[in-house]
């Protein structure tokens, strides 16, 4: 069979035999110091592709006939099979090792089928390539370029007539001038090139075209995206503009700083999508970029006050500073707040004659202003802020009337509920029990509550088959619904002191010691200002909204 080529020319043609018709796209080639020729396929189809790599001699006859004439030409086959991948743009790279290559010879990769129609790109085999890095190396902004132009057609081939490069070529010098050190081989040196224009097309794009220019120079950028970026998520696209506004702080130089403007503009994106509820995880699962301070004082602040002033709502955070600004503005007016209605009573009394604070420990009570709607807030308005905390979870809601009766004592069915909505435990469908308790009919309101509290071991009754529907819940049974609902949570409560000895211990219960002990420790109870716990005492609405309250946050569940 006569092979047919003229002096040392070479064709890769790579000529896509698809399993389904799919968009090809070679979006790098070069051969390498040891002849190794290199190349990478994108494509932003879903379909799979099955790539032949025909490696022929220049202006070998390559006929559409069948016959032997088909393959004349022809020096090595290789084949590449793309699975698109949603997650990525580039599916697929390749290497070829090829013998007898001339240094400093030129030839050429086709992108096409078998009628050499593709597109075509000249790559060379290249020669004095280590003088060529030497000198890139100390090259700087004014002549980094001029040494790429000097090495052209002899260490490398780099499209300088790229339309991207010819339009941002001052700031694609100053790219590459920032690089010049991690320029070591070929492939840096093509990577850093196509870098420097792509970061410099980021940097100053529409704000359409900046998510298809990410996603097209993946492999390049070598940066791992995130799911918000894959996504094409809008908030942090309009993060990522703000951000790239201000190039003094974000600049787009190299791949390093993209990826810190990236996390930036995730972590904004993120917030600005929050809401009250999981504002603080946000801001803590992204705080290498915010650098917010968690101790201090945000934990003598009230964490429900700062969540409710971190939700960004109609006002989107633009900047790393506006976080850093708001959170230490939270923390602080919150602290202020926590500290200013002092250690004394709370105000407001108990059904049972003793203060409110004698419930819950007085170190995080708050003096706020009273909740919207309420007319007779001002009758516990040191419960106010757990109140509304409970008001916004829709646990604790009013009479209809415009009140929210703080003062009235709260029924065991009540309490049931209340501590069902507010920790949410598991009722597995193994854990599922009928109710058979004499006093709930299946139709009440509370019966789903008080059977899933039942089934969990929450409650056992008051013994007869009844629940106690309609009794005022007293101080020890809410200690022992509590503490046994923190038990099959697996709760941690930590002994924040010692054991306190309640003047009236003997009164307590022996089923409620272990829970009113557990609780106290942790400070989430406490006695009244004569040292008495007066375990049978009922518990007020509002002291129900601020145990619970003081659990969550002890818990670090608000």
């Amino acid at each position: 069979m006569k092979k047919l080529y003229t002096a040392s020319l070479l064709i890769f043609l790579i000529c896509f035999s698809t399993l389904s018709s799919y968009a090809k796209t070679v979006t790098e080639a070069f051969i390498d110091e040891a002849g190794t020729v290199n190349f990478n396929v994108s494509s932003d189809t879903e379909k799979e592709a099955l790539i032949t790599v025909y490696i022929t001699e220049k202006d070998a006859q390559i006929s559409d006939s069948t016959g032997e004439s088909d393959i004349i030409g022809i020096r090595g086959v290789e084949q590449l099979k793309l699975v698109p991948d949603p997650k990525k743009y580039t599916q697929g790279t390749l290497t070829v090792k090829i013998s007898d290559l001339v240094p400093g010879t030129q030839y050429e990769i086709i992108a096409g089928g078998a009628d050499l129609n593709g597109e075509k790109i000249s790559v060379i085999y290249p020669v004095d390539f280590d003088a060529a890095i030497a000198e890139l190396k100390n090259s700087d902004e004014q002549t980094v370029c001029s040494v790429l132009e000097k090495w052209q057609n002899r260490a490398w081939i780099l499209d300088f007539e790229n339309a991207d490069f010819v339009f941002n070529k001052e700031k694609s010098s100053e790219n590459l001038a920032c690089i010049t050190e991690s320029l070591t081989d070929l492939k840096s040196v093509y990577t850093g090139f196509t870098n420097s224009h792509q970061l410099a097309l980021l940097s100053e794009c529409d704000k359409e075209e900046v998510y298809e220019i990410l996603l097209k120079n993946e492999y390049n950028f070598a940066v791992e995206y995130s799911e918000y970026i894959l996504s094409e998520n809008t908030a942090v696209l309009d993060a990522f503009i703000n951000l790239r506004v201000d190039a003094a702080l974000n600049p787009l130089r190299n791949t390093e700083e993209l990826k810190t403007v990236l996390r930036r503009a995730e972590a904004l994106g993120v917030l600005n999508g929050s809401t009250r509820a999981d504002v603080l995880d946000i801001l803590k699962s992204y705080n290498d970029v915010f650098g917010l301070d968690f101790d201090g004082d945000y934990l003598k602040a009230d964490s429900y006050e700062v969540a409710k002033q971190m939700v960004p709502n109609d006002n989107p955070y633009t900047s790393i500073k506006s976080v850093s600004d708001n959170f230490k503005k939270a923390t602080a007016s919150s602290d202020d707040d926590s500290t200013s209605s002092g250690g004394g009573k709370s105000g407001g009394t108990s059904s049972g004659g003793g203060v409110s604070g004698g419930f819950v420990s007085s170190d995080i009570i708050s003096s706020v202003s009273p909740v919207q709607g309420f007319e007779d807030i001002n009758e516990a308005e040191w419960a106010s802020v757990y109140i509304r905390y409970m008001q916004d979870r829709n646990i604790l809601s009013g009479d209809g009337n415009g009140r929210v009766r703080p003062n009235d004592a709260v029924t065991r069915e009540e309490f049931v509920k209340i501590i069902i909505e507010a920790l949410k435990p598991s009722v597995t469908e193994s854990l599922q029990a009928e109710n058979t308790f004499a006093d709930v009919s299946e139709d009440a309101w509370y019966s789903k509550y008080v059977s899933d509290a039942c089934a969990l071991g929450i409650v056992n009754g008051m013994g007869d088959g009844l629940f106690g529907t309609g009794e005022k819940i007293t101080r020890q049974d809410a200690a022992v619904m509590i503490h046994r609902t923190s038990e099959i949570m697996k709760l941690v409560l930590k002994n924040n002191r010692d054991e306190i000895e309640f003047a009236d211990k003997d009164a307590i219960s022996d089923y409620a010691l272990s829970a009113v002990k557990a609780l106290s420790m942790s400070e989430i109870i406490s006695g009244y200002e004569d040292g008495s716990f007066l375990p049978k005492n009922s518990v007020t609405r509002a002291e129900t909204a601020k145990l619970v309250y003081s659990l969550l946050k002890h818990t670090n569940r608000l």
